[in-house]
């Protein structure tokens, strides 16, 4: 719970010393502190100093993960960028496969601080090739630097930058940067957060998106504190959990790129996902290990499926001004699960339907309330400067529409100011 209290408040702190320093600077110092606190906790003389290491630790983790999921978006093209998002949990799903199996031949603890610290010093290395972001060289007015950054990339990509194309970016850029002092933009994280909430459209779909993700967040993180609680070999079921995850990540991806409607298969998921929870929390006891074990995998597929799918979802649906400000606002939300979602599981041993049947209740509300979204199965909105237009079928949703839903081509995509 302390790890997950640090978590919580590791994010404004890093979007302050990313935001002074710059995401390179920031990823490095944290990732030093890191290693430096991953190292001392295998040397914790009492749980008193093991539990100030852990929040301490927490404070970084998050930090250094979010640097290099920030410019995998900034660094490649428009078409790429989904799918770079995508492949972020896919490895994040590797490394805790990856961890299990650490765990399954390493028991002493210790240890497995060790094990699970020393590889990260091998990231300094990135010193040499991790490149500045981009949009904090530009926020910052370092446009010659930009250009360097932009020469190295074109340059790797056997390509060549023109003078004529030097000049008419530096031109956009300085007219971009008089009209946003000239319309008085948004300077701060909190003005940004009432920005996006002053249109009644963005309202409308930041909070379904926020509160979809967060249940599915939920559902998720309490299945990994709950396969500790299964019956049989801990080892096993932590391993069992990974790798019906990264199964998870597997349906989503093809579910992602077959044409089958957004809306209608995240509802269905979803309240298949929350029955399932629900039926964890009362089949779970009584039953023999392997069959306990069986329903949680499937349990925890099927909720992995939507968790990996509304991150892709929320920046298809939001424009790229709002599109940041509602994910750090989901983001810092949902970090907030790993500080209570412990004492929830903790209180199963005790009231054995409650955990799991509150969560598979939120789980099948976060679908419903998916349903409220627009379409976006068939046109990508990840730079359009734009609000996606609510598709035919919202307005009467039946089942004929979850089988025929799709976006008219004759549908207008209002402007920012016209929401």
């Amino acid at each position: 719970m302390f790890y997950g209290i640090g978590e919580f408040l590791s994010l404004p702190l890093y979007f302050y010393v990313s935001y002074r320093q710059g995401r390179r600077f920031s990823f490095f110092l944290f990732l030093a502190c890191e290693c430096l606190f991953g190292a001392i906790t295998s040397l914790a003389p009492n749980i008193g100093c093991f539990i100030i290491l852990r929040f301490l630790l927490g404070l970084t983790v998050p930090a250094s993960v979010a640097t290099p999921a920030a410019l995998a978006q900034e660094l490649v093209g428009t078409k790429w960028r989904g799918r770079n998002l995508h492949l972020v949990y896919l490895y994040r799903s590797l490394g805790g496969v990856l961890l299990a199996g650490s765990v399954f031949v390493i028991r002493d603890w210790p240890q497995i601080a060790l094990a699970s610290t020393v590889p990260f010093v091998a990231f300094f290395l990135y010193w040499w090739v991790l490149p500045e972001s981009p949009q904090w060289l530009l926020a910052r007015g370092r446009f010659e630097e930009t250009i360097r950054l932009v020469r190295t990339i074109a340059s790797n990509n056997s390509r060549d930058l023109t003078p004529d194309f030097i000049v008419a970016t530096k031109r956009k850029f300085v007219l971009e940067r008089s009209l946003r002092e000239h319309k008085n933009e948004p300077k701060t994280q909190k003005e940004a957060t009432k920005e996006l909430f002053r249109a009644q459209g963005l309202r409308k779909r930041t909070i379904v998106l926020i509160f979809s993700w967060f249940t599915s967040t939920a559902s998720f993180l309490g299945l990994n504190y709950l396969c500790i609680e299964l019956e049989g070999d801990v080892h096993y079921n932590v391993l069992w959990s990974a790798v019906a995850e990264v199964l998870g990540w597997i349906v989503a991806a093809i579910l992602l790129k077959c044409t089958a409607p957004r809306r209608c298969s995240n509802c269905v998921i979803c309240a298949v996902g929350g029955v399932l929870c629900i039926s964890l929390a009362i089949g779970r006891r009584g039953k023999s290990s392997s069959a306990s074990l069986t329903l949680y995998v499937s349990t925890k597929l099927t909720v992995s499926i939507s968790y990996f799918v509304f991150p892709l979802w929320t920046a298809e649906i939001l424009p790229p001004g709002p599109r940041e400000t509602a994910l750090v606002l989901a983001e810092i939300l949902n970090l907030a699960c790993p500080v209570f979602l412990p004492l929830l599981i903790y209180q199963g041993r005790t009231q054995h339907l409650l955990p799991m049947t509150l969560l598979g209740l939120l789980h099948v509300a976060g679908g419903l309330m998916s349903l409220c979204l627009p379409e976006t199965r068939l046109i990508s909105f990840l730079n359009t400067p734009a609000v996606v237009p609510v598709a035919q079928c919202d307005g009467h949703w039946t089942a004929h529409n979850c089988a025929h839903c799709h976006n008219s081509p004759k549908c207008s995509i209002p402007k920012m100011d016209q929401v």
